[in-house]
């Protein structure tokens, strides 16, 4: 909610700027100038980029992968270190574990296999954070009226409650400590980077459930 909030309020700045600049106020012009705004942005990020960045990581591709993942790597650990000091006092311990919770109540009755191919954890992994969930009072199970065979879940009261207030505002907290002090316009240039770089895994994933590393990236990787 937030998020959006701060995205709307960046959106009606650019309506502002815009209509200073501009007799036409379409919105059709306002898309295109809004385009022409972030690439200059994006121009800008880079060029500072380059003036920060060591010669020797702007001379060798590979050398930047292996900095870019580096960085990544010590971002995921900064991630686990922060999210669990946020949820200390709650009853789950991970990000990851508010997101399986998160995505039962966006869909109010998924299947277990469903809330695993989300989460993207191994299968057993998230059956066993839901057991646990179902051990708390958190998740109840029930079957599926359509397929006996199968079983659907859903949060109980106590969990709705907890996961539309305390945890989301947890969650909130976290967002705000690991975007550090990020401008909004820095933010949505690195959510837009980032939203392309999820559909290209989530497509490479869902085209190669088995294959191993070295065939994926010569069959996606130009």
């Amino acid at each position: 909610m937030k998020d959006r909030l701060e995205t709307g309020i960046a959106l009606l700045k650019h309506w502002e700027e815009f209509s200073q600049q501009e007799t036409g106020k379409d919105l059709a012009q306002f898309g295109a100038w809004l385009q022409l705004e972030y690439e200059s942005q994006n121009e800008d990020l880079l060029q500072q980029a380059l003036a920060q960045a060591p010669k020797e990581v702007q001379g060798s591709p590979n050398l930047l992968d292996a900095q870019i993942s580096f960085t990544w790597g010590r971002l995921m650990r900064f991630t686990q270190i922060w999210a669990k000091r946020a949820f200390a006092d709650t009853p789950i311990r991970t990000l990851d574990e508010f997101g399986i919770l998160m995505y039962i109540w966006q869909q109010q009755s998924p299947k277990k296999s469903e809330v695993a191919q989300h989460s993207l954890m191994e299968q057993t992994t998230c059956f066993e954070i839901i057991k646990r969930f179902q051990r708390q009072g958190l998740v109840e199970e029930f079957p599926d009226e359509n397929d006996k065979r199968s079983r659907r879940i859903r949060l109980s009261a106590e969990a709705m409650q907890m996961v539309g207030t305390i945890l989301r505002q947890k969650a909130e907290t976290l967002s705000t400590l690991l975007l550090g002090t990020m401008s909004q316009d820095q933010k949505m240039v690195m959510w837009d980077l980032l939203r392309s770089l999820e559909r290209f895994h989530t497509n490479v994933l869902d085209e190669n459930p088995e294959a191993g590393i070295e065939e994926i990236v010569a069959g996606n990787i130009k």
